[in-house]
């Protein structure tokens, strides 16, 4: 059976709200959010418009290849996620995807950024755009970065912060949105091969826009894996490893992946979905709250890129 993640509702009182997301993040580390205020017709463009990128030949696509940069297009085959046992050249995600970073190019304060400089380029580096993608995928992560600018100061709530903790950090943020297209499943897979492996998010929030069931996530302390529905209307979110390490471990940030179905008519469908991975400036400093912090103050930047470039996940094996 699904399981019943936790329901936030942004329309209820904000106590309510701040409370269930504190009881969400320190069980499961998903919940699923009703009244975000987010405009359909954006998700529905931006939905519309990345099947239509996606439907074409690999060559047309290829030119916005991500190349191991962090935006771009990510073909089939060229990621394995998993935290445990990424093995791109022998069991690659079946999906492929078109991930888009912030767009105002490097902040002015830290175009001088010392040793933060590698990390500064990459997480504010350009989105190689192709024009039919550019209006409709900029036009919802306008959206979504304000949406999850407002749940992350619920989130410090929740945890005791002050509502404008992360205000700074959110300013010159490196969010993140990804297109992907996990594409029918023809033919034998390899053993363990799924449609996006087992892994934790990097980040501080995801925000999740699926368009059909595929996503399961293991609990901690549970063995098995659960799915998870996002009912219509609804985003599903869940913490990343950042806001964990911030939360001091009280709150969980929960492996999930995305199954190839069973069955063969399923296997034959096409799943969609768009996420936005909330990221924060990049010489924004995280330090976990209260007095016996397990872990020593780190820069997002450098914590992202220090993921991005370790995980085995892309093709290119000289990053490694």
């Amino acid at each position: 059976a699904d399981m019943e993640v936790p329901v936030v509702d942004l329309r209820l009182p904000a106590e309510e709200v701040i409370a269930t997301i504190g009881r969400a993040c320190a069980t499961v580390g998903f919940f699923t959010l009703r009244g975000h205020g987010l405009e359909a017709h954006l998700v529905r463009e931006a939905q519309e418009a990345s099947r239509r990128f996606f439907e074409q030949e690999e060559e047309a696509k290829g030119r916005y290849a991500a190349n191991g940069e962090a935006y771009g297009y990510f073909p089939r085959a060229s990621e394995a996620l998993s935290n445990d046992d990424a093995d791109v050249a022998n069991k690659p995600d079946l999906r492929e995807a078109f991930s888009m970073g912030p767009q105002s190019g490097v902040p002015p304060h830290l175009r001088d950024a010392g040793a933060l400089a590698p990390v500064v380029q990459f997480c504010y580096q350009p989105t190689p755009w192709p024009p039919q993608l550019q209006q409709p995928l900029t036009g919802l992560f306008e959206a979504m970065n304000v949406l999850a600018e407002r749940l992350l100061s619920l989130c410090g709530q929740a945890l005791g912060l002050a509502a404008d903790h992360f205000e700074s950090a959110c300013r010159h943020h490196c969010n993140s949105l990804r297109a992907i297209h996990y594409y029918p499943v023809e033919g034998a897979t390899a053993p363990g091969q799924l449609r996006c492996g087992a892994h934790s998010d990097t980040g501080s929030l995801t925000l999740l826009l699926p368009d059909s069931p595929g996503l399961e996530i293991q609990p901690r302390g549970v063995s098995e894996w659960i799915p998870v529905s996002c009912p219509a209307e609804s985003l599903v979110v869940n913490i990343g490893d950042l806001l964990q390490r911030v939360s001091n471990d009280k709150w969980l940030s929960t492996p999930h992946r995305v199954v190839v179905p069973e069955s063969q008519v399923a296997r034959s469908r096409a799943r969609y979905s768009l996420v936005l991975f909330q990221i924060l400036a990049a010489d924004a400093v995280m330090q976990s709250v209260g007095s016996d912090a397990k872990y020593p103050p780190v820069t997002q930047g450098e914590y992202l890129m220090g993921h991005f470039k370790r995980w085995g996940r892309n093709a290119d094996k000289a990053a490694l």
